[in-house]
């Protein structure tokens, strides 16, 4: 399954090239373009992140293509956002295609399917995917701040688990697994944001 990104593309550039006005923009609006193929060459292809999905999602999480393919129509209405006046953004050197804006447009119309735990995890998995477009130091200010907000995020549930008695074996099933899924992304980011440290020296 594979989602085609109508995207036109005004400039020549290597492969995985970024251009320079949309290198000046902040790590997490170049990797929202990405997802809309501004920065990147060819559509955006499901199978090229189900590693990273089942990856991210820890032991028994694994989102199915339609759950996948709707966080990456979210994404794609958070860039068309920020393409809106693609010359204030990235100068001449991205257009978007009239049908390809349509398709956007209907996007931004529909309700989208997916829980709000789901579309967490798996808009973090793609912007992983993405990390490529970067620098290495924008790479691990970018994978520290994931595993900062993730950190907080189970601190939380702890705090929460502790303030509420569980008393049946189910919600105290549930709530562990949820909590060590939490604990295996974690791991996972940290281990690629102390990779990419190792790169920088």
């Amino acid at each position: 399954m594979a989602m085609t990104v109508l995207v036109s593309h005004s400039y020549s550039a290597a492969p995985r090239a970024v251009p320079a006005a949309i290198r000046r923009m902040g790590p997490g609006e170049t990797l929202e373009l990405a997802v809309l193929g501004v920065a990147s060459h060819g559509p955006v292809e499901l199978d090229r992140i189900a590693p990273l999905v089942r990856a991210l999602g820890g032991p028994g999480w694994s989102p199915t293509a339609d759950v996948a393919l709707a966080c990456c129509e979210r994404l794609l209405q958070i860039a068309l956002l920020r393409c809106e006046t693609a010359d204030r953004i990235a100068g001449p050197a991205v257009v978007l295609t009239q049908a390809g804006r349509r398709r956007l447009r209907t996007l931004l119309r529909m309700e989208s399917p997916v829980g709000r735990d789901a579309l967490g995890a798996t808009v973090a998995v793609l912007k992983v995917a993405f990390l490529h477009l970067l620098g290495a130091g924008d790479q691990w200010r970018e994978l520290d701040r994931m595993v900062a907000s993730m950190e907080e995020e189970l601190a939380d549930m702890r705090e929460q688990t502790g303030d509420f008695p569980i008393r049946t074996g189910g919600v105290r099933l549930a709530l562990g697994f949820e909590l060590r899924s939490l604990e295996t992304r974690i791991g996972w980011l940290a281990a690629l944001r102390d990779s990419v440290a190792a790169r920088l020296g």
